[in-house]
């Protein structure tokens, strides 16, 4: 189980230790949220299952959403954690990086640190609703928000909110609102094994505000700051296509398909 005492690289690498047995779980619910899902009428909609493990205690949610009738259905891996009467739900994955090269990608492990203040907020001033358990304001989060964009912070988007909220690195822009989020890399010497990583990265949701929350100064930073998100991402995008490492790549191809977010954005601003 997770204690106090555990690093962010000891508590992946715990949940790494019992990857095949939480495949085995994820893979055996899939039937039954498929056929769940396809008596919906509306849409988008999530589902969760909770397993216990014997090996370490964890009790871990496997959430699977859809975002309508025929989108592929996405599942996700979260654990809970309690520490000194503040709440943090743990979501397992992994992002990937070029090496400093430019002749491979590699996969780096990874953590959305959801706490309890940020869950709660979402509640609040998006959903309106009373009395949901935490995996169901979890849920009603991760089906309404498919996509997410990391945005650059500026002083105009900052004003009045680091003192209010704190330091943070930056503002992720969501379907719903915006998040403000902490994010960095946590990494030793550790030797690297199969089911053993030594380097982990983290984004830590810390509070979540609405469009009408916004100054006008500040949406219009925002804004700037989301058309400079787009421009950045196709110009990176065309500076891949040149790499040999991506000629006859199928990740370029799926870096092709993330240019989706850039039409999402379009969407979440209007």
């Amino acid at each position: 189980m997770i204690t106090d005492s555990m690093n962010l690289i000891d508590i992946f690498n715990q949940i790494l230790g019992e990857q095949k047995w939480i495949s085995y779980w994820i893979n055996k619910y899939l039937p039954k949220v498929t056929k769940l899902f396809s008596k919906q009428f509306q849409f988008p909609v999530y589902h969760y299952e909770k397993i216990k493990s014997n090996k370490t205690n964890n009790e871990y949610w496997i959430l699977y959403t859809k975002e309508n009738r025929n989108s592929e259905i996405k599942y996700g891996l979260y654990l809970k954690h309690i520490s000194e009467n503040y709440l943090y739900i743990f979501e397992y994955g992994y992002t990937s990086e070029i090496n400093e090269e430019k002749t491979k990608t590699i996969a780096v492990a990874g953590f959305n640190v959801y706490t309890g203040h940020f869950l709660s907020r979402y509640q609040e001033r998006f959903l309106k609703k009373n009395n949901l358990s935490t995996e169901e304001i979890l849920g009603e989060y991760k089906a309404n928000n498919p996509y997410v964009v990391n945005l650059k912070l500026s002083n105009e988007i900052l004003k009045d909110y680091k003192e209010k909220y704190g330091n943070f690195s930056r503002i992720n822009r969501i379907k719903s609102g915006y998040c403000f989020v902490d994010s960095g890399i946590q990494e030793d010497d550790r030797p690297i094994e199969k089911y053993v990583t030594n380097k982990v990265s983290a984004d830590i949701y810390n509070t979540f505000i609405t469009d009408s929350m916004l100054t006008k100064t500040q949406l219009n930073g925002l804004k700037k700051a989301e058309l400079d998100y787009a421009n950045d991402f196709y110009n990176n995008i065309s500076e891949l296509r040149e790499l040999d490492m991506y000629k006859n790549n199928e990740d370029l191809k799926r870096l092709q398909m993330k240019t989706a977010q850039n039409i999402i954005i379009q969407k979440m601003i209007k």
